[in-house]
């Protein structure tokens, strides 16, 4: 009698140990397909904003692409290669009249300003009188070396250190340069696009650079639309700009809560 209920003790115990077990092999098998399908999910969202990241810089690439175009354009005209040589070859005098070649670069660059996006298009009433300071959210100017402006659109807003250097870099490299978004004296969120202008003709047949063509857009009605166009995953999706400064990283396009570019 007592062996059988040992017997029936043991049975007991092994029964309730298999059972335990089974249970823990069931939290078990559990826990590894809670991690399974948040792993899944994880590497879903991650292949998603991958997708909307690529599709977000291709996008900004084909718009950045799309202004030097416009300017490469304008500085492969002949006539403002030939008018521009013939400007900085032209000894300086003191008289008041105005040379032929610089009032056709001035309504040539005023022109393209206008067509190509170049142009503060805010300004549709009265123009400011000349005596007014007024600084344009949008510019093209036509740099000669030493950064010494040849001809501008009205108001285009004042060459900083940073873009005088880029000058420098153009006319000694002969490349286009995008300068980036900056914030001007005037307040304005600006993007930056810089390119060569060749001589017409070089005896060496060389190329040589006699100027820059420097055109701002801003980048509140030009850049930061790109960010928000297109197809959206969640109703609280936000693309931003961000740029490296050291350690740190700057907010280059605004916050959905409101927070200005570059201000944080």
């Amino acid at each position: 009698m007592i062996n059988s209920e040992q017997k029936g003790k043991h049975i007991f115990t092994g029964a309730v140990i298999l059972l335990l077990l089974f249970i823990a092999a069931g939290i078990w098998s559990i826990q590894a397909l809670v991690r399974y399908e948040r792993q899944r999910d994880l590497n879903t969202w991650q292949i998603t904003l991958n997708v909307m990241a690529d599709n977000r810089a291709a996008q900004l690439r084909q718009w950045a692409g799309a202004q030097f175009a416009k300017l490469n354009e304008l500085a492969a005209n002949g006539s403002l290669q030939l008018y521009t040589q013939n400007l900085l070859r032209r000894p300086k005098t003191t008289s008041g009249m105005e040379p032929a070649q610089l009032s056709y670069l001035r309504n040539l660059i005023r022109v393209t300003a206008e067509r190509d996006g170049f142009a503060d298009n805010s300004q549709t009433g009265p123009l400011v009188p000349a005596n007014i300071a007024f600084e344009a959210n949008a510019g093209l100017s036509l740099i000669g070396p030493g950064a010494a402006v040849i001809t501008t659109t009205r108001g285009m807003p004042a060459l900083n250190n940073g873009l005088r250097q880029a000058v420098t870099k153009v006319i000694k490299s002969g490349r286009q340069r995008l300068y980036g978004v900056f914030k001007s004296n005037g307040g304005h969120v600006l993007v930056g696009f810089l390119t060569p202008v060749f001589a017409l003709q070089m005896p060496s047949g060389g190329k040589q650079v006699i100027a820059v063509l420097v055109g701002l857009k801003n980048a509140a009605e030009s850049l930061f639309p790109l960010l928000t166009s297109g197809s959206v995953v969640t109703h609280s999706d936000e693309a931003l700009l961000i740029r490296r400064n050291g350690d740190l990283v700057t907010y280059v396009s605004p916050l959905a809560d409101g927070t200005p570019p570059l201000e944080r």
